[in-house]
Formats: structure tokens, sequence, C-alpha cells
């Protein structure tokens, strides 16, 4: 693997520790904001990453506003299954593999957008 990464799903629709963050920050976005420091280079040559591969809630704003973020924090990537249950890895497991596995090979633009 050339770049460590760390993946997160936020289930803010969950009754799971994903609602922590929004609890306490109001958002799961927002607690991210306050990693200190935030997640650049573990390494000269391995940039640290998160991707948010989620499929719920499928609600136009909560995409636009992982985008914003995503173009705001070179570090954070979304990817947004077709999936229509709060469990893209049991539902779309081909989709949720090829998300990962192009994530891992460093080719997570498209994952910014869609």
């Amino acid at each position: 693997m050339d770049q460590p990464t760390v993946f997160i799903n936020v289930d803010l629709l969950g009754h799971n520790e994903s609602q922590r963050p929004e609890g306490e920050f109001g958002s799961a976005l927002r607690f991210l904001e306050t990693l200190a420091p935030a997640p650049t280079v573990l390494n000269i040559y391995s940039p640290t990453q998160i991707k948010n591969l989620y499929s719920q809630p499928d609600d136009t704003k909560y995409f636009e506003a992982q985008q914003v973020f995503a173009n705001k924090h070179h570090w954070y990537h979304i990817y947004r299954s077709s999936a229509k249950s709060h469990l893209p890895s049991v539902e779309v497991t081909q989709e949720v593999a090829d998300a990962i596995e192009s994530f891992l090979s460093g080719s997570s633009e498209e994952g910014k957008n869609g």
C-alpha cells in the first residue's frame, strides 16, 4: 500500500458511536475540522487520507456539504454508494470493494464528487 489510509463510515442516523461527534460538535464534519494537527503527512511520501464511504442519508444538502468540506480539505474524500441501507458493505459489496481499491490505488479524485 502506497498510502496509509483511514476509512470512516459516518452514519449520522444510526445509533452508534458515530453520533457522538454530531452531539458534541454539531456534525461529523465540524468534528473532523477540530483534528489538530489536521491530517497532512505521516511521512514525506505517504499523505494521510480519510474517505467517507456512505449511502445514507440520501440527501442532496448532506452530499453538497460533504463536497464543500472535501474541496476545503485535501485529505478528505467522499464516496456516496448506490446502497439504500446503512450497510453498503453488505448491500453493494462489489461497489464498496471497487471504491476502496480505487482509493488505495490513488485514483480517489473521482470519489470527491461522487
